[in-house]
């Protein structure tokens, strides 16, 4: 059995067989189509961008990206008062049809607040110098 360049869903659709029905000891995989509301977390950092325009652009229709708004370090990916970076992500995600929403990774109100209603997660960790403390 050979498998060129095909990844697990395209396999599961185009065989009607999970990986795990061909390769021994890897277990029953599943696919489900119905994704519901996709939750994307860091929506300002190169994956979770790069995730949720890609689900976004495939056709998603209900995709929450979850963006941190509050005071971000120097040194990141949008430093200290560099506010139209955010602002223009957020834009360019829900011109794109995301609903795009704050999310604080030390705030479980914020958590809570994203997480309702959605049934599948993408989750992609901040670098965070709190790291240590909230994770």
């Amino acid at each position: 059995f050979t498998c060129n360049n095909l990844n697990s869903m395209s396999f599961l659709k185009s065989t009607g067989k999970a990986l795990g029905d061909v390769i021994p000891g890897l277990g029953r995989l599943t696919f489900d189509d119905n994704l519901g509301k996709i939750f994307v977390t860091s929506g300002t950092g190169v994956v979770g961008y790069r995730v949720a325009m890609s689900l976004l652009e495939q056709g998603q229709k209900d995709v929450r990206v979850g963006v941190y708004k509050g005071e971000r370090e120097a040194g990141t990916s949008a430093g200290a008062g560099e506010s139209d970076f955010v602002d223009n992500i957020c834009r360019i995600l829900e011109d794109k049809g995301a609903e795009v929403v704050d999310f604080d990774w030390t705030k479980e109100e914020s958590q809570e607040s994203a997480l309702k209603g959605v049934k599948t997660v993408f989750c992609s960790l901040p670098h965070m110098d709190t790291s240590i403390d909230t994770f």
